[in-house]
């Protein structure tokens, strides 16, 4: 509002009645219980507010509130015709979510350094890929259930409902980014890979966690073959 402009302040419900022009400005109100009364005031020159003239509107009916009304009804029992339904979850479920959630920021993080091909950030903090390795190890020992203590080379039964969790998570996605960008942006080379320990070490764990996401689980493995060229050229690499 510039200085010695009229501004008028109205309230949220009165906004569409002055939309319309139904709003009407007088010196008085005559009959102040027919109408709802909203001060007007003027800046000045030092930018005080001054006290100016009243402004009132003629109120909304009812039928002219452009509202849609939905019923929600609550039911204790699902059925089929639902929009949606809450599910209550275990504490344990919940655990599950924290914990792969944890480890998808770490691959995430990696990822992007790996994306942005600075190579001399990554030389000089090559402590990542120790915390990469304990990451992996960590989740492959999540998803299957194992005596095995030897994460590239353990076996067992895997748990679905946490390979699941990986796939919602979107786990597959950060670890073939770290497969590819590895070498894409030059951070090490296929035919080189073995010299380095600690790169060749966050490989084999990527594609050990991998195993084990998509093994018994057909869903698992339509969404991790997206990438079947990345594994086909690096293998034969």
């Amino acid at each position: 509002v510039k200085t010695g402009e009229y501004m008028t302040v109205y309230e949220n419900h009165e906004l569409k009645a002055a939309s319309r022009g139904e709003v009407k400005h007088r010196d008085k109100i005559n009959r102040p219980g027919d109408s709802l009364n909203v001060t007007s005031v003027r800046t000045s020159q030092n930018s005080n507010y001054e006290t100016g003239h009243y402004t009132y509107f003629k109120p909304l009916e009812e039928e002219e509130f452009d509202v849609s009304r939905t019923i929600i009804r609550y039911q204790s029992k699902a059925h089929d015709e639902d929009t949606f339904v809450f599910i209550p979850v275990s504490d344990e479920e919940i655990r599950d979510l924290q914990f792969v959630n944890t480890c998808v920021n770490k691959l995430s993080n990696v990822a992007k350094i790996l994306k942005s091909g600075n190579r001399n950030y990554f030389n000089d903090n090559r402590w990542i890929l120790l915390d990469v390795e304990k990451t992996l190890a960590q989740m492959i020992f999540f998803t299957t259930k194992t005596q095995d203590t030897n994460p590239i080379t353990c076996e067992g039964f895997p748990n679905q409902s946490r390979q699941k969790l990986m796939r919602e998570l979107h786990v597959p996605v950060y670890v073939c980014d770290i497969l590819y960008y590895m070498f894409a942006n030059k951070f090490s080379k296929l035919n080189q890979v073995g010299e380095d320990r600690a790169i060749l070490k966050t490989c084999q764990l990527g594609y050990r966690l991998l195993k084990h996401i998509i093994k018994g689980y057909a869903a698992n493995e339509m969404y991790v073959s997206q990438w079947i060229e990345l594994f086909l050229r690096q293998a034969m690499e």
